[in-house]
């Protein structure tokens, strides 16, 4: 698997992580801090910082204006 030209190891990772964290929002009830960790970050400021870079938006966000329904 690769990334795009000139992205850094680093950036690629943060990506696939907050890819993963993007679903876990979506599909479970799990608090923020667990999803951080489930993904590979430090913390839940570390994951809500990465998704301010990559969408404007934070994760809390992200779930309330994309989740549909809540998971059973």
């Amino acid at each position: 698997m690769s990334g795009a030209p000139g992205t850094t190891p680093a950036s690629y990772l943060e990506g696939a992580r907050c890819e993963r964290a993007k679903a876990l929002l979506l599909d479970c009830d799990l608090p923020l801090k667990a999803i951080a960790f489930r993904c590979g970050f430090t913390s839940d400021e570390q994951l809500r910082k990465a998704f301010l870079r990559r969408f404007s938006l934070t994760p809390r966000d992200y779930r309330d204006r994309f989740r549909t329904s809540r998971p059973a």
